[in-house]
This record gives C-alpha cells, sequence and structure tokens, in this order.
C-alpha cells in the first residue's frame, strides 16, 4: 500500500494508472480502519482512518472517504466523543446513500444507531433502525444487515423500558431466521427481552444460543463483552449470583489486553451486584472473607470508563452496590444511581435502583418516607411490565407488612428451600418452618396459631433464627431465606 500514493492526474496514461491505484489504496486504507475500529483497535483504525481521508480527498474517492468517515466514528466512540462519532456516522450515511452503495449504507445505519445508543439517545436508536431496516430491505440486505439494525433497536427499547415494542421487533427479527454471526445480536436481545419479561429459562437459553454462535463465528470482544454482561445480569435475577460472578471474572479476562477494557465499567457493576447479593446471605466471617478476597479481581479490572453517558450512572451503581456489600443500608446512594440512569434515559436500570433504594429505606425503618419509596419502585415495574422486579418487591412490602396500593397478584404459599441451601445455618427443622413463615411475611402470633405453639415459643424460635442467620431484623431474615430459594 505504501507503494500506492495519492498522486495528481496530469491527463496521461500513466498518470490515470496511478490515479486508479490512488483509489483502490485510498479504498484498501479506509476498509482496514473499518475492520480494526470494528475489533475495538482504535489507534491503529485511527492511523489508517488517516491515511485513507488523505488520500481519498487527493484522488476524489468518494467511497473511501464515506468508509473512512464511518471508521473515524467508531474510533470517536472508542474514545468517548459521542458526538463526533454520530457526526462522522451521519456524513458516512450521506455520503453512502448519495453514491447508492447498499452495503457500505447499511454499515452507516447499523454503526450510528450504535452510536447514537451510546449516547443514551434510545428513542432516536428506534427511529434510526427502522428507517435504515427499510432501507436495506429495498436493497436485499435485509438478512445481512437487517437483524443487526433491529437488533440495536431491541436493546434500546428495552433499556428504555418499551418492552411491548421490544418484543414486536424480536417477533420480526427471529421470524427471518438469521444465519451465522448474524443471528447473534438478535438472540441476545431476545434473551434480554425474556430476562425482563421474568421468563429466564428462556432468557438462558438464548443467551448462550448468542454466545456459541459468537465464539464458533470468531466475534469481535466487544460482542462477546456484551453477551458476557447479559449472561450474568439472567443468572442474578434467578438468584445464582455465583454463577454471575464467575461469568464476569472469565469476562474480564477475555478483555484483558484488548481494546475493550476501557469498557469494563458494566461487568464490575455486575460483579459488585453479585457479591453483595452473597453478602446478603452469607454473613459470618469466612464468608465476609471470601467475599473480601473475591473483590480483588473486580477492583483490579475497575476504570472510570471512556467518557460515556452512560458512565456517571454506571459508577453511581458501583458505589452504591459497594455499600450494600457492606450491609450499609445507603438509600441515597440507590437514589442517586436511579437519577443518574433517569438521566440517560435508561428506565430498566432505574427500576432496579428504585427497587434497591426501598430495600435500603425500610432497613432503616417502616416510615413515610420509605413507604412512598417502595410503593414507586412497584408501580414503576408494574408500569413497565417487570413481574420479576414486581414479585421481589411484593415480598419485601409483605415483610414489613405495607400495602403497596396496587392489589398483588395471588399469594405464593410459603416452602421450605429444596436441596441444603440453607444447611450451614444449621437450623432445626422447626426453625426452618417458622422461617418459611416469617418469610411470607407472618407475625409471631401468626406463627403461633399455624404451629401450635405459644406466642413465647414461636418469639424464641425467630430469636434463634436471627441470631443463627446473623441478622438484626425478622425483615433480613426473610430476605436470606428467599435468596437461598425458601419461597
Amino acid at each position: 500500500l505504501d507503494a500506492l500514493p495519492p498522486q495528481e492526474d496530469s491527463g496521461n496514461a500513466g498518470s490515470a494508472a496511478e490515479s486508479v491505484a490512488s483509489v483502490l489504496a485510498a479504498t484498501i486504507y479506509a476498509e482496514m480502519a473499518c475492520l480494526l475500529a470494528g475489533w475495538s483497535r482504535a489507534d491503529e483504525a485511527e492511523d489508517w482512518a488517516g491515511r485513507g481521508l488523505q488520500a481519498a480527498q487527493a484522488t476524489g474517492a468518494r467511497r473511501a472517504e464515506g468508509l473512512v468517515r464511518n471508521a473515524m466514528g467508531m474510533v470517536a466512540l472508542l474514545r468517548g466523543d459521542v458526538e463526533d462519532a454520530i457526526g462522522q456516522q451521519r456524513r458516512a450515511l450521506d455520503i453512502a446513500t448519495e453514491l447508492g452503495g447498499a452495503d457500505d449504507v447499511a454499515l452507516a445505519y447499523v454503526n450510528l444507531t450504535h452510536s447514537l445508543g451510546q449516547a443514551g439517545r434510545l428513542d432516536e436508536v428506534a427511529a434510526v433502525a427502522r428507517e435504515g431496516s427499510d432501507v436495506v430491505a429495498r436493497a436485499g440486505l435485509a438478512t445481512q444487515f437487517g437483524g443487526l439494525l433491529r437488533a440495536n433497536a431491541v436493546e434500546a427499547l428495552i433499556n428504555r423500558g418499551r418492552l411491548d415494542d421490544a418484543a414486536a421487533v424480536v417477533a420480526e427479527t427471529i421470524g427471518r431466521e438469521p444465519r451465522g454471526i448474524m443471528a447473534a445480536p438478535p438472540l441476545l436481545q431476545a434473551g434480554r427481552l425474556a430476562m425482563a419479561r421474568g421468563e429466564l429459562d428462556i432468557a438462558r437459553d438464548r443467551c448462550e444460543q448468542a454466545r456459541l454462535v459468537m465464539e464458533s463465528e470468531s466475534a469481535p470482544e466487544a460482542w462477546l463483552r456484551v453477551a458476557a454482561e447479559s449472561a450474568a445480569e439472567v443468572e442474578l435475577w434467578a438468584g445464582r449470583f455465583d454463577a454471575a460472578y464467575e461469568i464476569v471474572v472469565e469476562a474480564l479476562d477475555l478483555i484483558t489486553g484488548t481494546g475493550e477494557e476501557p469498557f469494563r465499567a458494566m461487568l464490575v457493576a455486575l460483579g459488585l451486584r453479585a457479591l453483595a447479593d452473597r453478602a446478603d446471605v452469607h454473613r459470618d466471617p469466612v464468608s465476609r472473607k471470601q467475599i473480601k478476597d473475591a473483590l480483588t479481581p473486580l477492583d483490579d479490572a475497575f476504570s472510570g470508563g471512556v467518557n460515556l453517558p452512560t458512565d456517571a450512572a454506571v459508577q453511581a451503581w458501583c458505589d452504591a452496590e459497594r455499600r450494600r456489600i457492606e450491609l450499609d443500608a445507603a438509600p441515597d446512594a440507590w437514589r442517586a444511581c436511579a437519577t443518574a440512569w433517569a438521566t440517560v434515559g435508561h428506565t430498566l436500570n432505574g427500576a432496579y435502583a428504585a427497587w434497591r433504594e426501598a430495600e435500603a429505606r425500610l432497613d432503616r425503618g417502616v416510615n413515610s418516607e420509605a413507604i412512598d419509596a417502595i410503593r414507586r419502585a412497584y408501580d414503576s415495574a408494574m408500569a413497565i411490565g417487570l413481574p420479576v422486579l414486581a414479585r421481589e418487591l411484593e415480598r419485601l412490602a409483605g415483610w414489613h407488612r405495607i400495602d403497596l396500593v396496587t392489589p398483588p397478584g395471588p399469594a405464593v404459599a410459603a416452602t421450605t428451600p429444596g436441596g441444603d441451601a440453607l444447611a450451614a445455618y444449621q437450623l432445626t427443622e422447626r426453625e426452618l418452618e417458622v422461617l418459611a413463615l416469617v418469610a411470607a411475611g407472618r407475625t409471631n402470633g401468626e406463627i403461633a396459631a399455624g404451629l401450635f405453639i405459644s406466642v413465647k415459643t414461636a418469639s424464641v424460635h425467630v430469636s434463634n433464627i436471627l441470631r443463627k442467620l446473623e441478622v438484626s431484623s425478622r425483615q433480613e431474615a426473610a430476605r436470606v431465606a428467599h435468596r437461598l430459594g425458601m419461597r
């Protein structure tokens, strides 16, 4: 390529050949820049893009310039400059549309919607992705690129809390039966949608299918990172915090030394959530030491991000989860987290933070502020359509005997957990029965009546349970029981 520098066209045959060669060089430079940017190799991509832009402008190679602009947009995104990224990719789209290159138009739409999503302009993502899907379909590229565009739209719609709209796009996309690497993003987003709707087995299957496709097709680390984030979140909602933590640590190892390192913050946040969930149910000294040791890979990996609009929200999330690991009820930290997510339009993550805020306020005592917090969180979960979160809030309200105003679903009878989930706490059979009723929100009097024992005996059992679980209230005991599988 260095043998093909841009040349002035002086009109003779030799100069014409050199000009053609220079256009070819500009195109190759541009395509190399796009390829390297897609693999998050920002420095190399920037170098190739600079050479490509110089060659394209010297020879008037408009297609090459459009590709370079697209690559420069991806590099800008890797650097955290979302507005420059969007501007460059809009220019790339304009050039591709002007020249009529279907592949270039599709690539510009895909990367533009991705950048808009990173900028927090989620509603705009859905609109631009729909426009792009129609354009590429008319060009006969619906199978190749349509799935990517619709996957970007679904991701934005889910984050925005527009689950019904996301479901319609998922059905349309999966119905087209995308093949190869193009099947991975739609499968992954289908998994995230199932997770949001509480269909956790389906969510796990979809995420695993996406991961297998990505690995078999040698997908970029960015794709594998996002797949790991989704898989870890599914495990967290399923109560499998140890599995979630392992997914996070493996993903952090995978992207170490790659251009994806600056984007580790979301993985770290999910890892902290997993450890906080573990800390909530394993409070003995040995477990506390294990949790402290498990923080090391997360601390080593943590970075402040790349100055994306979501970085402040992820940082606030990490701060709040660290407080939860220390068993520190920090409602203000969770309120700050919810506000930060609202600022970038991420309704789903905001709903999670609202739940944790309500939980933290209730840990400090039942008062008007705590009751208002849990009711707001519940109304939000119901409005979005998040059954898993709604059930968590219903249980939380039941433990504290709070009326959520909106009638909850049918009560689920408390049952003792299967297997040896609580074996480490050495509860007696009677204590397990009492704990099941505590988890169902029963008072000591109701427990006594249900088990045909005296109120005093019920009180003694509850006190023994609190001591063995190393918690200070019956509500915390109920939460521990629930996390360990008692329903």
